[in-house]
């Protein structure tokens, strides 16, 4: 949330206990105070330190008591990208439509392309330089999912209910 009281979807680049560097489409200038909320790391103020090319970078004040925490929470984040382990669990299918509209963060729409389905989740590419978080719950087409991890140019997500065995094959459309 930028000092306006807007709030703007972003991504964090690169991130410590001191600096976040952030992917917005937003209008701030340097010094300007932001609230961020990352989820699974929480609420992250600070200032606005240099604009970017696509976005800004901001210092982080956090309290003493709240550096264990994110730290923590950072560190959980690293390991986890550096997994190289299969996580999928259920045969995956090219669908032949392919085009799918992506909801969150209020009102924000994305268009994305599935490049590959199954009854569990899906890997989608993104025509768009914002990317929502992992973790972040999210509507494809009709069906509600959360983002597990992102890829190169888009995200991977995990659907909130498996979709139908009877209509699941390539003529699904989501």
């Amino acid at each position: 949330m930028v000092a306006s009281g807007h709030e703007v979807a972003c991504r964090a680049t690169e991130i410590t206990l001191k600096w976040a560097n952030l992917i917005a489409n937003a209008e701030v200038d340097v010094g300007e105070a932001v609230v961020c909320f990352l989820n699974n790391i929480g609420i992250l103020p600070g200032r606005v330190n240099q604009i970017t090319a696509e976005g800004f970078t901001l210092d982080l004040y956090l309290p003493e008591f709240r550096r264990g925490p994110v730290a923590a929470r950072l560190e959980w984040h690293a390991r986890r990208s550096m997994q190289t382990v299969e996580l999928r669990t259920a045969p995956r299918i090219v669908p032949i439509h392919r085009s799918v509209e992506i909801r969150f963060a209020q009102e924000t729409v994305l268009r994305g392309e599935i490049l590959n389905l199954s009854r569990t989740g899906a890997a989608i590419s993104l025509n768009s330089t914002i990317v929502p978080f992992v973790g972040t719950r999210i509507k494809v087409g009709v069906h509600y999912a959360t983002i597990v991890r992102h890829l190169e140019g888009g995200i991977a997500v995990e659907f909130c209910e498996p979709l139908a065995a009877i209509t699941f094959n390539e003529q699904i459309r989501l």
